[in-house]
């Protein structure tokens, strides 16, 4: 979201219920929030933080009174670290796989090359 001067508006919200189209974002009075693009992220983690779940939406916002109404237009790829050592890494390079094709396109939309991953010795 962004403010009414143009500038990206980071808030946490209140509260979010559902909505047809996206959802409607409680943020309470005094946020000037303009419309726009937008971006939602709903994270989770456990008490001790040994692990981590996030959803993110792309879309556009809407002011209304008391907060926004989001549209949301896609769901952008899950970056989650949830269940035990072996699970996250199965997931990571899962992700990994799946999303190799994605960054070439970018890249090669950026008229870049593929960053490298250079590990450690």
């Amino acid at each position: 979201m962004r403010n009414t001067d143009g500038w990206p508006f980071p808030i946490r919200s209140l509260g979010a219920e559902p909505t047809d189209d996206g959802f409607l974002i409680r943020t309470g009075l005094g946020c000037d929030i303009a419309a726009g693009p937008a971006c939602l992220t709903f994270p989770s983690h456990p008490e001790d933080f040994n692990g981590q779940e996030n959803v993110v939406f792309i879309g556009s916002t809407t002011p209304v009174p008391g907060g926004a109404h989001v549209t949301v237009d896609r769901a952008l790829a899950d970056s989650s670290l949830a269940g035990g050592r072996l699970r996250r890494l199965r997931t990571l390079l899962a992700n990994g796989r799946a999303l190799a094709p994605r960054l070439a396109h970018e890249a090669a939309r950026r008229a870049q090359p593929v960053p490298l991953v250079r590990r450690p010795r």
